[in-house]
């Protein structure tokens, strides 16, 4: 158990150190550019409807997975998981000087660190595997403007999710959360900053808290019903580049 602990905790400060450090470069070229870009209008006083294209990546802080279990029985399963990451892209327009209209898809995984809670029978050792959550989301986000290069935000999305992966309670059974079976809604709430490197290319960092309601799955090993009413709620600090058009 401890072991799994301090696994988990050093994969997170892994990819919370790449992200610090993506974050220190992108910042550091700021800088270098600061001097002169202050001397034009940020890219977020442009005027009307521009498009843009962005990609993120970052670490992600998982809640408990939440699952009931169908077929052979009725049970309630609560499984532990370590941090893991985020990748996604984004395609959306300034509708506005302040307000900007998207739509993200984006894909978190998760490993197991070894323990479930069967709110049966109990607490579960030796869960093992890994989970994906994938979103497709229409989020609009409202720019706080600041006159400079920095423009913080916040806003959301809803849309649908999907959760699957190769995640088994047991060493030796056929029985595990499978492959995605249909979509749950999703949601997700953020806050975060941009910052203009260039006329056209901006730094974006920010947070956001991901959930995941009503998602079911199939066992991949058995092609059989699997689980239901599947939750997964994250916590993710992410950091992007956008190239606005």
């Amino acid at each position: 158990m401890r072991g799994h602990k301090i696994r988990g905790i050093r994969t997170m400060l892994e990819l919370f150190s790449k992200t610090t450090l993506f974050a220190t470069v992108a910042f550091g070229a700021l800088a270098l550019t600061a001097n002169t870009s202050l001397a034009k209008d940020p890219v977020s006083a442009g005027s009307g409807f521009r498009p843009y294209v962005s990609v993120f990546s970052g670490v992600s802080l998982p809640s408990k997975l939440y699952a009931h279990r169908i077929g052979g029985g009725s049970f309630n399963y609560n499984f532990d998981l370590d941090a893991g990451y985020i990748l996604g892209a984004d395609v959306g327009v300034h509708v506005t000087d302040q307000l900007r209209a998207e739509l993200e898809l984006s894909r978190a995984s998760y490993q197991s660190n070894g323990v479930g809670l069967d709110t049966l029978d109990g607490t579960l050792n030796g869960v093992h595997g890994g989970i994906r959550a994938t979103y497709l989301l229409a989020n609009a986000w409202l720019d706080i403007p600041t006159n400079s290069l920095i423009t913080p935000y916040l806003g959301g999305g809803v849309g649908i999710g999907w959760i699957g992966g190769d995640l088994h309670n047991c060493s030796n059974c056929t029985f595990g959360i499978g492959a995605e079976a249909s979509a749950g809604f999703a949601f997700q709430v953020g806050v975060g900053v941009r910052a203009d490197l260039s006329q056209h290319v901006s730094l974006d960092i920010g947070y956001r808290f991901k959930d995941i309601v009503g998602a079911s799955s199939y066992n991949t090993q058995t092609n059989t019903s699997g689980y239901d009413h599947l939750n997964l709620a994250s916590h993710n600090v992410q950091i992007g580049l956008t190239y606005n058009f």
